[in-house]
């Protein structure tokens, strides 16, 4: 069975979690949404016990490194055509390769058709064998706070910025990514997505108020030779804890793209507020508009 997290761990590690003032929220919103949060924990369970021996294991390999394969749950026609649809879409898209500050070196390419319950983007999200992975690593059935689009570039900076440097993400104790190439990365120049593994990631010391971290300061605390950079074709899938695992991506060189979606997975009760601003517009399961709404 999956554990209810006491109240004593949470506000032990309230400052892993960014703030206690972002605990004791989740605990009135727990408390405010009990019989929701106990459906969501009961529903994951459910999941779990049917989870094929294949995808247990990739899921018990999510829970050790934060990282796992995602292709064996998305349907090949569905991520196909999500990729042929973005890539046309970023055909018309203009950028800068000029120095400059902040994330210069992305844009974003969603519109608000992209948030609506029958869009390509959150079908990806919505695929069932996806729900069951992201409900059994986070021990409860998830909420869909995101669905993004990214156009990487390379950019003539100096040095590297922002996302590009070392972080954890703190939205939520723990969450889960769904990461999608649209296009070919094949070595570091096309942005490889780079992490380290969830059990070297706990030991990295940063500071009362996290920050960004330099490759000279992570390396370190972490042999260089740990990281791991994830290449691969068109239509590569995969899962990633971007709280867990300290990440970075789009660094490319100049003259490279990279194209990539993302969907991501928290807790109902996360220690950010996300609302996804999806609107439903189709008939869907008592699951799906748990997944949907708070």
């Amino acid at each position: 069975m999956i554990p209810v997290p006491p109240v004593r761990s949470l506000w032990k590690n309230r400052w892993r979690y960014g703030s206690p003032f972002r605990v004791s929220r989740v605990y009135g919103l727990r408390l405010a949404n009990f019989q929701s949060y106990l459906e969501r924990r009961k529903g994951a369970q459910e999941k779990i016990n049917a989870l094929p021996p294949e995808q247990k294991q990739r899921w018990q390999v999510l829970e050790k490194e934060g990282f796992a394969p995602a292709n064996a749950d998305v349907d090949s026609g569905l991520l196909t055509q999500l990729c042929a649809s973005l890539r046309e879409r970023a055909k018309n898209v203009s950028y800068s390769t000029e120095a400059g500050k902040g994330k210069n070196f992305w844009k974003q390419l969603e519109t608000e058709a992209d948030r609506e319950s029958n869009s390509l983007l959150v079908k990806m999200a919505m695929q069932p064998a996806v729900l069951n992975m992201a409900s059994a690593y986070l021990g409860e059935v998830p909420y869909l706070a995101a669905v993004e689009i990214y156009l990487s570039h390379g950019t003539e900076n100096t040095g590297w910025q922002e996302s590009q440097l070392w972080h954890c993400d703190y939205d939520d104790r723990k969450m889960i990514k769904l990461f999608i190439y649209c296009t070919d990365v094949n070595d570091e120049k096309d942005g490889e997505f780079t992490y380290i593994p969830k059990d070297l990631s706990k030991n990295v010391k940063n500071n009362f108020f996290p920050k960004r971290i330099t490759d000279e300061s992570m390396f370190e605390q972490v042999e260089k030779s740990k990281v791991q950079r994830v290449s691969g074709k068109a239509e590569t899938a995969f899962y990633i804890d971007t709280r867990s695992c300290y990440h970075l991506g789009s660094r490319l060189a100049t003259g490279h793209t990279r194209l990539a979606f993302s969907a991501l997975y928290v807790t109902n009760t996360s220690l950010w507020p996300f609302e996804n601003g999806i609107k439903i517009v189709d008939s869907l399961s008592k699951t799906e508009r748990l997944v949907l709404q708070h």
